[in-house]
């Protein structure tokens, strides 16, 4: 099977047609017969909207003309109602070899795909997993789309049968993630290639792992009016359009929109800056803005009421914070983002002409300065008052650390008298936003201005972690009760008969 071949099972999953109970039985070319285009609207995934049935039909036209392709029989299905994950496992009786394909988000994973740049592994990634170890084949290409193509590349690393992988658009990795799978990671990567649409902004999200990246240039079928940017996203404009149609071939190769760098080079920064119990809290609440903005799940009201004018402060702060440091390292490169960025928004958010040739000078001096510390300003005024104490090992490290710095201050060191610290906290303020790329400095000041030394933060830390455990242990005990209470349910409904209404 091509990559060809693998991208159009990668569109066709996204028809219920393919996942529906009972596809089993059937081959590729038999359920394409079953494929109702007018009811197309009505479908999910593929109609959301993302193509257009002018698209969906040329690609089915497509499919219907590939014998191999047709040949193939569906053998496994994965299609879990209470978060919308869907997966297949195709199967070639010629070349004797098995091709998964996981479809993307599910309408209540959203939340899962935020979250998974603070973990090491979600639960929808182990579930994934754990659905292909039990494939009862070797041979192996593993493949998907969107989050899909996150779950290939996690089950690439992750499974003992280390199969072949190929992403599409596929998001990237936590720091946690890395660390955990160093070895595999840099043992495996040979193994996974990632097709990506040069303007898609979800392959740009955290740290890549795929050891071939392939960009592809692609504008066909994509329009403000029609399905705006969020059609770069949609699988089939990894295709090549020639004329308003959809040809059997991988668009041309060629290099990533600068805006995309750039958002790629923020959350990464944002990864490498932040300290996890924040990252964990922003990561949270923007997974349940993506739950409610592109989900029909559930979401958390006490997420986004506590969160939400706190955690928009904190990302201006993290973003302030790079865009100076960005400007700093390099100048002309920054500025090729912004232009490319000012394209981007005349070309799908309508921003006025006259207004594009001034966003390089708005984003690029004091102007953007004044401008994201408004914001940053109205957000903590809007926000409640809310405290994150992140008590974890990382930076207990980072504080003791700061700690014997500040114990082994040579007193004729002036400039790190406590008394300019006082000064400051006085005059302006010892704001942690103002020490994003500085951290150590600001627990460094924290931590002379109270007389800190390393025992006390270390029987801070100590005296919390006793907490956490104490805490730790009432919950698992708690669910534990749960889980019998549910159990207890569930047999008493095994032996329960219900008629005429009563039990």
């Amino acid at each position: 099977m091509t990559e060809t071949q693998i991208l159009m099972l990668n569109n066709l999953i996204y028809d219920p047609v393919f996942t529906a109970e009972g596809a089993e039985a059937f081959s590729v070319g038999e359920l394409l017969e079953f494929v109702d285009t007018d009811a197309y609207q009505k479908q999910e995934g593929m109609a959301d909207p993302a193509t257009t049935r002018e698209e969906w039909e040329n690609l089915l036209a497509l499919a219907r003309g590939d014998e191999e392709l047709c040949s193939l029989r569906i053998v496994e299905r994965k299609n879990n109602p209470a978060t919308g994950a869907k997966a297949l496992c195709f199967y070639s009786e010629k070349e004797e070899e098995a091709f998964v394909v996981f479809a993307g988000t599910g309408y209540n994973e959203w939340r899962d795909d935020l979250v998974a740049g603070a973990e090491s592994d979600t639960r929808q990634q182990t579930e994934a997993l754990e659905w292909f170890e039990a494939l009862p084949y070797e041979k192996i290409t593993v493949s998907g789309h969107s989050k899909g193509g996150n779950k290939a590349m996690y089950v690439a690393v992750c499974s003992d049968k280390a199969p072949m992988c190929i992403a599409f658009d596929g998001e990237g990795f936590s720091r946690e993630f890395l660390e955990k799978y160093r070895e595999k990671i840099e043992e495996r990567k040979g193994q996974i290639v990632l097709y990506a649409n040069y303007r898609d902004f979800v392959s740009c999200l955290l740290y890549p792992i795929a050891g071939t990246v392939i960009f592809l240039e692609n504008d066909g079928g994509i329009s403000a009016e029609e399905l705006g940017f969020g059609g770069y996203h949609c699988p089939d404009t990894l295709f090549l359009h020639r004329d308003g149609k959809i040809l059997y071939e991988l668009a041309r190769q060629g290099k990533r929109e600068p805006a995309i760098e750039l958002i790629q080079e923020f959350t990464i920064y944002f990864m490498e800056k932040a300290p996890k119990a924040e990252r964990v809290q922003l990561l949270s609440f923007l997974g349940d803005i993506m739950q409610r903005l592109m989900g029909q799940g559930e979401y958390r009201n006490d997420i986004f009421y506590t969160i939400a004018a706190d955690g928009l402060r904190d990302v201006l702060i993290y973003l302030q914070a790079f865009l100076n440091e960005k400007k700093r390292e390099d100048l002309t490169r920054y500025l090729c983002q912004i232009c490319s960025l000012a394209n981007l928004l005349e070309e799908f958010a309508g921003l006025p002409a006259i207004v594009k040739p001034l966003l390089p000078f708005l984003l690029s001096g004091a102007a953007e300065q004044k401008m994201l510390s408004f914001f940053i300003h109205l957000a903590a005024q809007t926000g409640q008052t809310l405290t994150v104490r992140d008590f974890t090992q990382e930076t207990r490290e980072r504080t003791i650390e700061a700690a014997r710095e500040v114990e082994k201050e040579e007193v004729w060191r002036i400039s790190r008298w406590d008394c300019w610290y006082q000064l400051e906290e006085v005059m302006v303020g010892l704001d942690w936003s103002r020490y994003v790329d500085e951290i150590e400095v600001y627990y460094r000041k924290l931590i002379d201005l109270n007389d800190a030394g390393v025992r006390e933060i270390e029987r801070i830390f100590d005296e919390v972690q006793s907490i956490d455990s104490l805490y730790a242990e009432k919950i698992a005990a708690e669910n534990e009760r749960i889980r019998e209470g549910t159990e207890r349910i569930k047999r008493l409904g095994g032996h329960s008969n219900v008629r005429g209404g009563k039990i």
